[in-house]
């Protein structure tokens, strides 16, 4: 049987060209309902009665923006449906939006891919096209997925929000979606299942700021001391293990990169003990 999917976007209007795509992408499918913060000053609206319009017309968080579309979303949806993250620069093939709008229990993971560039974003997995659907543990989950690449049905997320304090537009620009993930799996069983043949196309981005990093090495070390989530300790350990070498190999090529990559990592290592900002 087939249910409604809703996708929840956001845009500040930079990027109108992309959103036009990412939206014509969403509405080829006809049970797909796209949920739109408009983050614009002006009022924005859409051709099609499947695209509804929230306008807040001024930049917020993007956990935030989510936040707000999720709430619509909880109010009228059913059990058996499901959400979807979308990204204004990212867009779907029709098989995708398809296969996601049949019922199922399982959360679905969808390899991100860059059809220009050729390149899968998750380089821990090799996916290929020989590859084939399978579970996925919590572990693996939380080390492969990010926000678009998941479907998730009402179910299981219903009640469930953003932290409005993590994540892009905020001091701390990562974590809301592994602290979505982690208030997901406190209080439900959940099957995970990653479909390596459904892909969420995106471009391929790379050279994220050494503040990205401040934000991770905070996320996790906040996590592993206030929330008692242990396993995440592990990835603190190689997140600082791996840069820390990189940056002793750096100095022999005078990389000032590495430099603020493990001070940033280590300044978020010492805040997140120090200082109690989430």
């Amino acid at each position: 049987m087939t249910c409604k999917v809703y996708s929840v976007l956001t845009s500040d209007g930079t990027r109108n060209a992309d959103l036009k795509k990412s939206i014509d992408s969403l509405i080829q499918v006809d049970n797909v309902c796209v949920y739109f913060v408009n983050q614009c000053e002006k009022n924005i609206s859409f051709d099609s009665d499947r695209v509804h319009v929230i306008n807040v017309n001024k930049k917020i968080p993007l956990s935030v923006a989510r936040n707000i579309a999720l709430k619509e979303i909880y109010s009228i949806a059913e059990d058996t449906d499901r959400v979807i993250f979308s990204d204004d620069d990212g867009w779907y093939p029709s098989s995708t939006l398809n296969f996601a709008s049949v019922q199922s229990e399982y959360i679905h993971v969808y390899p991100v891919y860059d059809p220009n560039k050729k390149s899968f974003f998750s380089k821990r997995k090799k996916i290929d096209k020989h590859s084939e659907s399978r579970y996925l543990s919590k572990k693996e989950l939380f080390e492969y997925a990010c926000s678009i690449s998941l479907n998730f049905p009402v179910k299981l997320i219903r009640g469930v929000f953003f932290n409005e304090l993590l994540g892009l537009g905020n001091i701390i620009c990562q974590g809301e979606e592994s602290e979505f993930l982690f208030d997901i799996y406190e209080n439900n069983t959940c099957k995970v299942m990653l479909y390596p043949h459904k892909y969420v196309y995106h471009p391929y981005k790379t050279g994220y700021p050494p503040k990205v990093f401040y934000a991770l090495s905070y996320f996790i070390t906040y996590s592993i001391i206030k929330k008692s989530r242990h396993f995440l300790f592990f990835n603190l350990i190689k997140l600082i293990s791996k840069y820390t070498f990189a940056y002793f190999v750096s100095i022999f090529y005078g990389r000032k990169v590495y430099k603020d990559i493990i001070f940033n990592i280590f300044y978020g290592f010492s805040d997140a003990i120090n200082k109690k900002i989430i």
